[in-house]
């Protein structure tokens, strides 16, 4: 089994754990909008073509640049990062995805909320910049003729994906500061949003 394989078959195992418990897009009983309906619409449609294009282009590779290994890299920190937030979010009912928010929310300090406020957000920005690092560099290999035109659609729905999370991330915070008042802004001010560590006192 060649290393190229192996590198294939590792990063659609971890891909495999982002897209379970990253594309849960399923609205539940409980859910209220908190974006525009049309934008979490576009941005569902955005995550899904993302995530084809990125499992296909690990088909493609034929050969590893660095870049591969940093976007290797990307995709398993993402890929925890998510996966213990959904986890920790759904011990207290809390998980909903983007673009909507629980009519009563919940507001959960625990395990890795304990280091991040927006531990969700900031494993899909580390996957997507992996996935950016990945596809990118291959582009003029697999389209020598249109690799600038595929870069620039896959830069905008990028671009997109990553604008829509920080701006709904910042929608969260109002939203969780309106209803539980100093408590939230406390937590806030101890945890950062996107960076593990704490803040100074």
């Amino acid at each position: 089994m060649t290393f190229l394989i192996v590198f294939k078959m590792l990063s659609w195992l971890i891909l495999s754990v982002f897209f379970y418990y990253g594309y849960d897009m399923r609205r539940r009983p409980g859910w209220r909008e908190l974006a525009p309906g049309r934008s979490t619409r576009i941005m569902k449609s955005a995550a899904l073509t993302l995530g084809v294009i990125l499992v296909t282009a690990i088909a493609c590779l034929t050969r590893l640049r660095p870049t591969d290994y940093v976007a290797l890299l990307c995709f398993l920190a993402g890929a925890l990062l998510v996966r213990e937030a959904k986890k920790e979010l759904e011990k207290s009912g809390a998980f909903t995805w983007t673009g909507y928010a629980l009519v009563t929310p919940h507001l959960v300090t625990s395990g890795i909320y304990a280091w991040l406020r927006h531990p969700l957000y900031a494993g899909v920005h580390l996957v997507e910049i992996g996935g950016a690092l990945l596809v990118l560099p291959h582009a003029s290999d697999w389209f020598p003729q249109a690799h600038l035109e595929i870069s620039l659609g896959l830069s905008v729905a990028l671009l997109y994906a990553i604008f829509f999370n920080l701006k709904q991330a910042a929608r969260e915070s109002q939203f969780l500061a309106q209803v539980f008042g100093e408590e939230y802004r406390r937590y806030a001010s101890r945890v950062r949003a996107f960076i593990p560590i704490t803040k100074g006192h």
